[in-house]
């Protein structure tokens, strides 16, 4: 059996992903959602690649599928897992590792994928089940799929390789960037990274299958404890804060929404640490859809009255521009910050 090597450096697309080690795991959920936690991670780095992480630029990390799933799939599909096999881009290694590294086992299905699926169903009852389940398109994992119609298989591994996706890196924002505050800590790495990550459950309609789902993500970071490694990459960003506006204390507006929030709200946090005292001079205007999708930043920011977050799906289903146009407007506080920002 062919392995990799055990080097700790690995091609990632670009870029050099390092092992970094999991300094600090906090979980934080809230009794309103109960299928959405916010995982807060901090991160130990040594590596020489991951080193000058700053403020807004990416951490990429690719889950991994836990050894229990890896085995029950290959039960079910009587894989051999020490065979060597040849993945999608001409790398050979056993079966274990490509199923734990590099197929997406947990993918949601979608509409083409169900018609393949159908394809390699042998019986035709199920056939006729699965046929009703198009309708329910990304509702249901290939694992889930494969567990539930035994008809379902292929001819051989090249099949199985073929027909699996690949697991795709995850990309997180960097809130925070620390030098050791502890010196037991201060031994092992040279700085702690700081990113938040959302981890949604999802209700499934599917019979015989646990009716509260996990992705591959999410199962992957609850795995993770202190102590663990992980391989990641830094992406390095362009979208930053300019040094000028922190050194002469310029007026700050942030607007943003949806998934571009996670590096806002890591440049509000910085700019509030570095100067508490001038927070009147930044303004943070965010629109998500609901306050389940703000649930992951309200510990962060609090209750600051300079940072206002509109819902376009509930309550008075307000988008952030429309917001942004009724405070310019208003006669107060905000309205006399712009007007001084606007003069200045």
């Amino acid at each position: 059996m062919m392995k990799r090597s055990s080097s700790k450096t690995f091609t990632l697309g670009d870029y050099h992903s390092s092992t970094a080690v999991i300094a600090g795991k906090k979980v934080i959920s809230s009794p309103a959602f109960p299928n959405l936690e916010a995982c807060h991670f901090e991160i130990g780095i040594n590596s020489t690649t991951l080193i000058n992480a700053q403020v807004g630029d990416h951490l990429v990390i690719t889950p991994q599928n836990s050894d229990a799933h890896v085995l029950k799939f290959a039960e079910r599909f009587e894989l051999d897992l020490n065979e060597e096999i040849t993945n999608k881009n001409g790398v050979k290694l056993s079966t274990q590792e490509y199923l734990k590294k590099e197929a997406d086992i947990f993918q949601l299905v979608n509409s083409r994928m169900m018609k393949k699926i159908i394809i390699f169903t042998s019986d035709h009852d199920e056939k006729e089940v699965l046929y009703d389940l198009e309708d329910f398109s990304k509702t249901h994992s290939i694992f889930d799929i494969s567990m539930m119609f035994p008809s379902f298989g292929f001819k051989n591994v090249s099949q199985l390789i073929d027909f699996l996706p690949q697991i795709k890196p995850r990309y997180y924002s960097i809130g925070k960037v620390m030098l050791s505050t502890n010196e037991e800590e201060a031994k092992k790495f040279k700085k702690v990274i700081s990113i938040v990550v959302a981890n949604h459950k999802y209700e499934t309609v599917i019979p015989k299958i646990e009716k509260t789902r996990e992705g591959l993500t999410a199962r992957f970071l609850n795995s993770i404890t202190v102590g663990s490694e992980v391989e990641a990459t830094l992406r390095k960003s362009t979208f930053k804060i300019p040094d000028s506006v922190k050194e002469l204390k310029k007026p700050v507006l942030l607007i943003g929404n949806g998934a571009g929030l996670g590096p806002l709200v890591s440049f509000w946090l910085n700019l509030s640490e570095s100067d508490k005292s001038n927070e009147g001079e930044r303004k943070f205007f965010g629109g998500v859809r609901d306050e389940k999708d703000y649930f992951e930043y309200k510990e962060k920011l609090g209750d600051s009255k300079s940072a206002l977050f509109s819902y376009s799906r509930s309550g008075n289903k307000q988008h952030v521009q429309d917001m942004l146009k009724e405070k310019i407007q208003e006669e107060g506080p905000i309205k006399e910050w712009f007007n001084k920002v606007i003069e200045g």
